[in-house]
């Protein structure tokens, strides 16, 4: 009975340990590291090569995103939300301003200043000239991706141990 009763704790406890455990990765991982993690996965999800866009541009762009979504909470949004649609919004931009090689077609209409567009064209996203110097940076960050996940591999199969 006692085994049993064991079991039935192991079976139950390792996933509310493991939903503890993205609990406190949550509040442990700062929102710019957040940011930096969503607005990557939706450039990949969009066929957007990685390289093409520095690591810089990416920290202003999530920067800006964050000083953005802050000043919408004080006009009665989420955080969050506003986080989000920001980044999706950012993301798109870039979508469109490496399909559009065209200058003219960046410059917004009727005066508008965006912010998003101005990054764009200091880090010449729309230009293939920073690929080379990004693919030494791509490598190393891949094998570091590499690293941490088999680290992850290694601490989820000490947890079922």
């Amino acid at each position: 009975m006692s085994s049993l009763l064991w079991v039935i704790v192991v079976i139950v406890g390792i996933p509310i340990l493991l939903f503890l455990f993205h609990i406190l990765l949550g509040f442990l991982v700062s929102v710019e590291t957040k940011g930096k993690m969503y607005l990557k996965s939706e450039l990949k999800k969009m066929g957007i090569d990685q390289d093409l866009i520095p690591e810089r541009c990416i920290s202003k762009l999530v920067k800006e995103a964050i000083e953005s979504a802050k000043l919408e909470k004080y006009a009665g949004n989420y955080f969050n939300n506003s986080f989000v649609r920001n980044l999706d919004y950012i993301a798109n931009d870039i979508r469109i301003c490496i399909a559009n090689q065209d200058e003219k077609k960046l410059k917004p209409m009727f005066g508008e200043e965006d912010i998003y567009r101005e990054i764009f064209m200091h880090y010449n996203i729309s230009t293939n000239k920073n690929v080379e110097n990004n693919k030494s940076h791509s490598t190393i960050k891949n094998k570091k991706m590499e690293n941490l996940k088999k680290l992850k591999l290694i601490i989820i199969s000490t947890l079922h141990l």
